[in-house]
């Protein structure tokens, strides 16, 4: 989006105060800061437990058999002086990271209808009749109220944790996580490109939704997914795709907006420094360091931003929202408003898959096409837990047609190419799947989403939507 100086600049939406974007980012810094001490400290012990047993089992060792160096003491002091200059080195670059930003206050959440008057719709195709109020009532009698386990609000708070936000700049803006990229994002913006030719451009700006954006990289792409360094400098970009990301984690879209306005150089990162200390070949790996954002990125926004585009008739518009998918999405004033949907590594973060499917189908126009790229790994706070199958059905009745759908065959690391080279790694077999929105309403005209959601939660044990989402998790 344009910024008010003429150059280009993305826009963040909130919708939680500035008290609670400074709490939020405060924890984040102050528990990566006690992390640090927890690891040092566990250092510190097994240095002590080493340095014992060495003095105890191998006082009579032949010294130049066993060099001092290669006692597990002698390497737990290098490792401590390397892992406190690294922790500490993060630590100042995520103290620049996690400030306060520039944030335009977002409207509350719309509720037209009252829950009492609404009634969930079932979209089984042939049942499509409303629970009456006795089934209701006798179903809530075997769901216990949605009390949140403090693990679940460990999750939760794990995303949001600063840990999180190094793992995730490092997979979305750095160099050396570009493989990674191309075989998860990568996938989805040749999708999207691909469908996108190939249906009617009348000139005007596609709008792309991508929900659980985390630091944007996706976004990213897809809004610069028409450039090309190849075309001579008179040229101007055609940029097809108005990008409206979202995400629950004031950290993260932190992150986001540092990453965005970062138009001066890259940052240093150590990305590994505080895994577990387990499953690792060569110790000194830990402390590779990375550069994020990847210069190819500095480069654009400077270019963008630099006022060097002013001419062209279209500018790239990337706006970013803070809050709840599906509390700022089923609003009746976001219905068929995108063209595209693009989700990755997002569909399993559902507590009721249901309720991002409808909220996907009310957001998506008529034929529209959603885009997804993920596991079906849910999380410990899902209520349902589908099979790629089971959840290929549900598609299907929520109102899609398959387009694409498959499992990749490919592996495909998590977090850096790197992974492998433990005596264990992270790797996924991404399900992929392209569908288009059939032209029916799922709900009856009568009732909004948002009510049939209300309805649903009361009946299911979960809470409200105008409660705080995070409570729940």
């Amino acid at each position: 989006m344009d910024g008010s100086g003429g150059g280009w600049e993305a826009t963040f939406f909130c919708q939680a105060g500035d008290e609670a974007i400074f709490r939020e980012l405060n924890t984040a810094l102050r528990s990566y800061r006690e992390m640090s001490d927890a690891v040092i400290h566990q250092l510190s012990l097994s240095h002590e437990v080493a340095a014992i047993s060495e003095s105890l089992l191998f006082s009579d060792a032949n010294s130049e058999r066993d060099a001092p160096a290669a006692l597990p003491s002698k390497r737990l002091e290098h490792i401590i002086a390397r892992s406190a200059e690294a922790l500490e080195h993060n630590v100042f670059v995520l103290e620049k990271i996690l400030r306060p930003f520039p944030c335009i206050a977002s409207s509350e959440i719309e509720v037209v209808d009252t829950v009492q008057s609404s009634s969930f719709v079932y979209f089984e195709e042939g049942i499509r009749a409303a629970a009456d109020g006795s089934g209701s009532h006798r179903l809530a009698m075997y769901i216990s109220p949605y009390n949140a386990r403090s693990d679940l609000r460990d999750e939760d708070e794990s995303y949001n944790s600063a840990s999180h936000i190094i793992t995730h700049l490092t997979r979305d803006w750095s160099a050396d996580s570009a493989p990674i990229r191309k075989d998860t994002y990568g996938w989805i913006v040749d999708q999207l490109w691909a469908h996108h030719i190939s249906a009617d451009d009348d000139g005007t700006q596609a709008r792309v939704l991508v929900p659980g954006a985390g630091t944007g990289r996706l976004a990213y792409d897809l809004v610069f997914a028409a450039i090309d360094d190849s075309e001579e400098e008179k040229s101007e970009p055609h940029y097809p795709f108005a990008v409206e990301a979202v995400d629950c984690s004031i950290p993260m879209a932190t992150a986001a907006y540092y990453v965005f306005h970062q138009k001066e150089e890259s940052f240093k990162m150590f990305p590994f420094v505080s895994d577990p200390f387990m499953n690792e070949v060569n110790s000194e790996k830990r402390y590779n360091s990375t550069y994020v954002p990847e210069s190819s990125v500095i480069d654009t926004l400077k270019r963008i931003g630099g006022g060097t585009q002013q001419s062209s008739v279209q500018k790239p518009h990337l706006t970013y929202v803070i809050g709840d998918f599906v509390k700022l999405f089923s609003m009746p004033s976001r219905h068929d408003a995108f063209d595209y949907i693009a989700t990755c590594f997002f569909i399993d973060t559902a507590s009721n898959i249901f309720e991002y499917l409808l909220t996907i189908k009310h957001a998506i126009r008529p034929k529209g096409l959603w885009i997804n790229l993920g596991p079906v790994q849910w999380h410990r706070n899902a209520q349902l837990g589908l099979s790629a199958d089971e959840l290929k059905d549900l598609v299907r009745m929520a109102g899609f047609d398959i387009v694409v759908w498959e499992v990749s065959e490919e592996l495909v690391p998590y977090r850096h190419p790197d992974d492998v080279t433990g005596t264990r790694a992270e790797f996924y077999r991404p399900l992929r799947f392209v569908v288009r929105s059939r032209n029916e309403n799922l709900l009856s005209p009568q009732h909004s989403l948002q009510a049939s959601i209300e309805k649903l939660r009361a009946t299911t044990g979960r809470k409200s939507l105008l409660q705080d989402h995070r409570a729940e998790k």
